[in-house]
């Protein structure tokens, strides 16, 4: 598990908020809490520079292994086929958007709605993606596989490890 997947949402905020008037450096924050596996094997002037922002110590800015067990105790890892979507039936997805934030919405798959006829000009499936209707937006979007972190359907949560 990577340290932006333990991170507590409070200090992530903190450095959202850090990272719009510091972007360059928000940025390099971003990037090692991605990277790094464990808030100790972040660089030292990362370490500090979230200590900083936060207004406690690194390691209180993190949840330990006992909390994300607690929190995650009624949730599946990941094992999950989208073939178990294709029924029509609604979900509920959040996944992390390409500018790195993160978004929440209830989407179905197989919606005929305002289609064209034409269909797409590339097989999404080979390049990783799943296209979804999004019901809040009325719209049809594409979401990265990789991206997901967790998917609700039929009154199970799957969760990415």
């Amino acid at each position: 598990m990577k340290c932006i997947d333990r991170i507590k949402p409070e200090v992530l905020e903190k450095i959202k908020e850090y990272k719009k008037e510091y972007h360059y450096l928000g940025s390099e924050i971003f990037e090692e809490l991605e990277a790094n596996e464990a808030w100790t094997r972040l660089p030292y002037c990362i370490a500090v520079d979230i200590e900083n922002m936060a207004g406690q110590y690194i390691g209180d800015c993190f949840y330990t292994r006992e909390e994300v067990e607690k929190l995650t105790k009624n949730h599946t890892i990941m094992n999950f086929n989208v073939k178990q979507l294709e029924n029509g039936k609604i979900f509920n997805v959040t996944f992390r958007k390409k500018n790195g934030a993160i978004r929440k919405m209830n989407a179905r798959l197989g919606v005929r709605k305002s289609l064209s006829g034409v269909g797409l000009k590339y097989d999404p499936k080979s390049r990783g993606n799943l296209i979804v209707y999004s019901m809040g937006d009325d719209g049809y979007r594409t979401i990265k596989l990789d991206s997901i972190l967790r998917i609700k359907c039929n009154g199970v949560e799957y969760t990415v490890a």
